[in-house]
């Protein structure tokens, strides 16, 4: 990853490599990449970029939501790759069934982020490993 994340002056982005900015060489590594494996339609998308940029995908998840009176919910805990198109619906999940546990408890907030974090850990880490799956085969199926 230090290759792609490096621009045309030799230095390192951490994130992303802005548009203007990448190696000519990747640019004509990617244009045959994308002859070589992508759908015609996508070719020519390629193709009309005019100034491509890199933003590499990253997984993130976390081993527990809920600490004490405070929680984690949306991308502050799981950010599922953009394949599944869930990250806002995951959210809006999140934040509606803690509010359905904290609503429905008789022994405080406490007790409800501690009934409500397993669902959610639960569906976080679906969406990564589903994320990664659908990420691995849309990428690697064809090689």
């Amino acid at each position: 990853m230090r290759f792609a994340l490096t621009d045309k002056t030799g230095v390192f982005r951490d994130y992303s490599v802005p548009q203007g900015t990448v190696p000519e060489e990747l640019i004509e590594e990617q244009c045959v990449a994308a002859k070589d494996f992508l759908p015609e339609a996508f070719q020519q998308l390629f193709d009309c970029t005019k100034e491509p940029f890199i933003q590499p995908i990253y997984d993130l998840s976390v081993p527990q939501m809920a600490f004490g009176r405070v929680c984690l919910i949306g991308d502050a805990a799981f950010v599922p790759r953009p394949h599944t198109a869930a990250s806002t619906s995951k959210a809006a999940n999140n934040a509606m069934t803690l509010a359905e546990a904290i609503k429905s408890s008789k022994s405080g907030v406490i007790t409800a982020l501690r009934s409500w974090q397993p669902s959610q850990l639960k569906l976080g880490n679906y969406l990564r490993e589903l994320g990664i799956s659908l990420g691995k085969r849309s990428q690697f199926s064809s090689r």
